[in-house]
């Protein structure tokens, strides 16, 4: 595969070197990597930042495509899309996971949220999200509808005499 400048790519280490160490190699990984022409080479985005457009700095994890220690899996370009100001666990309610793309890591949490150019909210996915929060709903009404007439018994049968048992 040809890479191009921005390309999105995440990635793993290869089993051979998971192999040799019983933990990672390094910690500080975002595992998510951009595509610069300028360099022919991925690099990781635990130190660079998005605010200025992941340009590569002499400290961070640089590797060729073609390097056998990486999996990659390709997520995009970058320019096929545009930032949101919603982050991920909201878009995902509405689109499909294919047109969101989470460039968040443990260095740079918020604001790392991209969503696909023209991209559409899926009717399917909306639908699936109102039934489970209409089913969340309904469990807590029912449970809500139970605690009320516990508590309408508990009135029903307090006395002056058994009032050291009851428990408010």
């Amino acid at each position: 595969m040809t890479y191009r400048q921005n390309d999105i790519a995440f990635w793993s280490w290869a089993p051979k070197i998971l192999e040799k160490h019983q933990t990672d190699p390094y910690w500080c990984k975002a595992r998510k990597a951009i595509f610069h022409e300028s360099t022919g080479k991925f690099h990781d985005i635990f130190w660079l930042a998005s605010y200025n457009g992941y340009e590569p700095r002499d400290i961070h994890t640089e590797f060729k495509p073609e390097d056998e220690n990486f999996v990659f899996e390709y997520k995009g370009n970058l320019d096929e899309f545009a930032k949101s100001s919603m982050d991920w666990p909201d878009l995902r309610q509405y689109y499909e996971e294919d047109d969101i793309l989470s460039l968040a890591h443990g260095n740079e949490m918020r604001g790392s949220t991209y969503l696909r150019k023209g991209a559409k909210k899926s009717f399917a996915l909306i639908k699936e999200v109102l039934e489970y929060k209409i089913s969340e709903l309904e469990s807590h009404i029912s449970y809500k509808t139970r605690e009320l007439e516990r508590k309408k018994r508990e009135l029903g049968n307090l006395t002056e005499e058994n009032i050291g048992e009851v428990c408010v």
